[in-house]
């Protein structure tokens, strides 16, 4: 495809993606399917991340889940060099990209009373904005200024364009979130920071049948945050198959509940392909294969 057209592509892409974010803000466009190409934004993970730090160390080139992106700055502050990060959403990679300016100039305390504090006091929200929209790449730059000439951030963090706001009961105990997201503490914080300078972040859109076709790479950490719950579990495994593992690389399978009464039996499938069930000191499970 010649770069001019790719362009047009591109730009048509991203009127798209903004059309339907601020639809879906005004209540225009109400999607009553789960999961697809516009489905609703995570504010946040329910995954106690820091159950998982072993697993997360020491992995240069990650290929992860976008959600919340919380499982991205988390990779990214234990040092991740290279991160390919899908979704089957077009919005999260937006949300992301807005997390990684933000952290890169916004601090600590400003950083989580933006996107994690559930008091959604949101009166200094465009200085916090303006702050960091420099950063953000030029397509994300002209979706969440576009989005923020017709809403504050208040707004539209409260709209339904994100999931519901108490996702979690600890959101309301700052130091229950702090002890699950240890980036949103000082030191690890300044790691983070220091860290989301230097990394290589490519965020795309695919569902996870597609995924092998978007990438030929070979990865130290195949993150695959809480999916396996919504698949039919045969499917999962052959989804997942071709992609590529480096020597003592792992993938992680972490899961919270079971969709239906058989699922947990159905998870015998991964363990005759080499993964194991392994538990955390939190509600979290896994299924983990080692390389």
């Amino acid at each position: 495809m010649e770069k001019e057209e790719l362009n047009k592509v591109l730009r048509r892409d991203l009127e798209r993606d903004i059309y339907f974010a601020l639809s879906i803000i005004d209540g225009s466009y109400q999607d009553t399917i789960k999961s697809n190409e516009y489905s609703k934004i995570y504010r946040f993970t329910n995954e106690p991340l820091n159950s998982y730090a072993k697993y997360l160390k020491d992995k240069e080139k990650v290929l992860a889940v976008t959600g919340s992106g919380d499982q991205i700055l988390k990779c990214i502050a234990y040092g991740s060099k290279e991160i390919d990060t899908f979704d089957i959403s077009h919005l999260p990679k937006y949300f992301l990209e807005l997390k990684l300016a933000a952290v890169k100039n916004l601090s600590r305390e400003d950083f989580y009373k933006m996107f994690y504090s559930d008091d959604f006091d949101f009166s200094d929200d465009t200085n916090k904005y303006d702050k960091f929209r420099d950063d953000l790449p030029f397509n994300a730059k002209i979706f969440w200024d576009r989005l923020m000439s017709s809403y504050s951030w208040g707004q539209i963090y409260g709209s339904r364009l994100f999931t519901a706001r108490n996702g979690l009961g600890f959101v309301k105990d700052k130091n229950k979130m702090l002890e699950h997201y240890s980036f949103l503490q000082d030191e690890e914080y300044e790691m983070l920071k220091e860290n989301a300078s230097k990394v290589k972040v490519n965020a795309f859109t695919s569902d996870l049948k597609d995924l092998s076709s978007k990438t030929d790479k070979s990865y130290d950490l195949i993150y695959l945050s809480d999916i396996i719950d919504y698949y039919n579990v045969p499917n999962f495994k052959r989804s997942i198959s071709n992609l590529r593992v480096n020597p003592n690389g792992i993938i992680l399978n972490t899961f919270l509940m079971a969709s239906h009464g058989n699922k947990y039996a159905d998870y015998d499938i991964m363990r005759q392909d080499g993964y194991k069930e392994e538990k955390t000191d939190r509600m979290a499970r896994l299924l983990v294969k080692r390389f």
